[in-house]
């Protein structure tokens, strides 16, 4: 059973974390909506044909220099 006590602190964490927030942001999903941004934004509709160009590493594959613990 949940005393008082549990179930105020919980209630005043749900609240110190909303409180945190900036907020509700909306993105526009339609075409002219993406549109309306402005010029300061891009937006990139990702598909089956460009998915590649934005899924592979920017600098390739390098070795880390950090030990791994490994004899």
């Amino acid at each position: 059973m949940l005393t008082k006590i549990p179930v105020f602190a919980m209630v005043m964490l749900v609240m110190a974390i909303t409180a945190c927030s900036d907020g509700y942001v909306q993105f526009p999903t339609s075409p002219e909506g993406q549109r309306a941004l402005g010029d300061d934004v891009e937006v990139i509709v990702l598909s089956s044909d460009n998915i590649g160009d934005f899924s592979r590493p920017a600098r390739g594959h390098q070795v880390t220099q950090m030990p791994s613990g490994r004899n």
